[in-house]
């Protein structure tokens, strides 16, 4: 079991209205935000996640990302029918 002081480094997969819920979540509980996934990096989406996230970096590549040494922790925030496709790569990973 992690101590309430260890800080998590955490990339979330999807950057739509639910990752921003669990990034802010995610930042309230001190842990840190350090990457995310999404199709496009000059989209109003990133650009609202960046304002709740700054620190993140942007892939936009979802094996880039589960293979950043910096993200020991995964969230999943894409659509019910988008998540099923990349389950494969996250139990592998």
């Amino acid at each position: 079991m992690l101590s309430t002081s260890t800080k998590i480094g955490v990339g979330i997969i999807g950057v739509g209205s639910i990752a921003l819920d669990h990034a802010s979540a995610i930042l309230k509980l001190g842990h840190s935000i350090v990457a995310a996934c999404a199709t496009n990096e000059d989209s109003p989406r990133w650009k609202q996640f960046k304002k709740i996230a700054p620190e993140a970096r942007f892939f936009s590549d979802i094996d880039a990302l589960l293979e950043d040494a910096d993200v020991e922790a995964i969230v999943v925030c894409l659509p019910w029918f988008v998540t099923e496709g990349v389950l494969a790569k996250l139990l592998v990973s």
